[in-house]
């Protein structure tokens, strides 16, 4: 019974910190990416927009 709580404890906490973690990576993702993320989307476009046309 113990173990079947402390595994579950252990497995809570994993997942908790995964989120955090992800979180976390997503941030600073967002901060320094968002650039590259306005490039990356208007170059999908254009590419977009020139298989359309051509």
């Amino acid at each position: 019974m113990v173990n079947f709580l402390i595994s579950k404890m252990i497995i809570c906490l994993s997942v908790f910190f995964q989120a955090i973690g992800k979180y976390l990576v997503l941030r600073w993702l967002m901060k320094w990416c968002r650039c590259c993320l306005v490039v990356l989307i208007l170059v999908e476009l254009i590419m977009y927009f020139f298989a359309r046309v051509f």
